[in-house]
């Protein structure tokens, strides 16, 4: 992570309560690996994602600098590459100052906004944007950080993998990976539950917004075949699932001859049984979910910004956030048509044995609060 000073950490905070008015969700100095993966190459100061209500996300990459020695040629250029490798459309890229016109033309030029601190007010009151500073952008930011350091102490690969390296992959592979961190996490005994709450719930707001992400494709497949269609996106489609099958299937082959030639025995299970067992006990339980949000997606779309308040509001600043927290005064949203989703969500992490019974109790308790009327 970059060392920040006290203006960059506050610009960011208001740069992710602007987007999070507008209906992202936001993440700050999400990390960039090297191609290599063996150390962070730099961060993104703000990334807001927002997935519409036909489950198409959108990327939005900010770089939120309060020095005067920044080479502003250099970050337009950096932030426009980090753009394409997300395949976001727009970017923001915000000073102390108004930019001069020909920074200003050469950020047009590569899809970059350039906003100074004065327009980004104008903007927070044009957008009627909340003086309260909740979720990821609240005072709890500086615990969580502390909470990442001691994750990251037990366990690196998990705590990087959330971090940063989920941001470089596919949502299937997203999806496999948070399951295993959050099984992890859950046998891990040297974190108090408070802090294995807070991982726990921040993991699967990420997990939330990958199954978002992969459900798109499976909004226009007719029922019949959405299983199948699911399952094979769920394994890298279809071409990855038969390259799969033949490598399993071959060692098949090969062991069952071993047993037959030198054992004058039987292979205990038979091909189906064997290529079957290579699929992962949670993917029924992925078709499940993902046929139930496709027929409700826009209330899905609000769960990785409620476990988000959860995670950060009731878990670690324990108040009681209210729906207006994520919607504002002005938007109207039905609190019990939040619920279903929730719900829906929460049996497949049951079901899918990502968190302990107290966990999931909390979520229970915490997500009535939230919802209360």
């Amino acid at each position: 992570m970059s060392n920040e000073s006290e203006q960059d950490i506050e610009v960011k905070r208001r740069t992710m309560k602007y987007l999070w008015s507008l209906g992202y969700f936001v993440r700050r100095n999400v990390g960039l690996e090297s191609p290599e993966g063996n150390y962070e190459l730099t961060d993104i100061d703000v990334l807001g994602i927002k997935i519409d209500e036909e489950l198409e996300t959108n990327f939005l990459l900010c770089d939120c600098k309060s020095g005067k020695n920044v080479r502003t040629r250099e970050r337009l250029f950096w932030l426009a590459g980090v753009m394409k490798l997300f395949g976001a459309s727009r970017g923001l890229f915000i000073r102390p100052k108004l930019l001069s016109t020909k920074y200003m033309e050469l950020a047009k030029k590569v899809g970059v906004t350039t906003l100074s601190v004065s327009q980004l007010e104008v903007l927070e009151k044009a957008y009627g944007v909340s003086s309260n500073y909740v979720g990821p952008f609240s005072d709890e930011y500086l615990e969580a950080d502390k909470l990442f350091s001691l994750y990251r102490k037990f366990s690196q690969p998990a705590c990087e993998y959330v971090l940063t390296t989920y941001w470089e992959d596919d949502p299937p592979q997203q999806i496999t990976n948070l399951i295993a961190a959050s099984k992890r996490l859950k046998g891990m005994n040297q974190l108090d539950a408070r802090a294995k709450d807070f991982l726990a719930i921040y993991n699967l707001a990420l997990l939330s917004l990958s199954m978002l992400r992969f459900s798109k494709n499976s909004m226009v497949v007719p029922d019949e075949m959405k299983n199948e269609f699911i399952q094979l996106e769920l394994l890298g489609g279809s071409l990855a699932q038969e390259e799969r099958r033949n490598l399993f299937g071959g060692f098949y082959d090969f062991m069952t001859k071993e047993i037959s030639e030198r054992y004058k025995s039987k292979y205990p299970m038979s091909r189906g049984q064997f290529l079957d067992s290579f699929i992962p006990s949670y993917s029924k339980y992925v078709l499940d979910y993902v046929a139930r949000l496709c027929k409700n997606p826009k209330y899905h779309t609000y769960l990785p910004r409620i476990l988000d308040l959860i995670a950060f509001e009731q878990v670690l600043g324990n108040r009681s956030p209210k729906l207006v927290d994520m919607f504002g005064e002005s938007t109207y949203v039905d609190a019990e048509a939040l619920r279903k989703p929730f719900t829906d969500f929460l049996n497949f992490v049951e079901r899918s044995e990502l968190v302990n019974k107290v966990t999931k109790d909390l979520l229970d308790s915490k997500v009535d609060t939230l919802l209360a009327i």
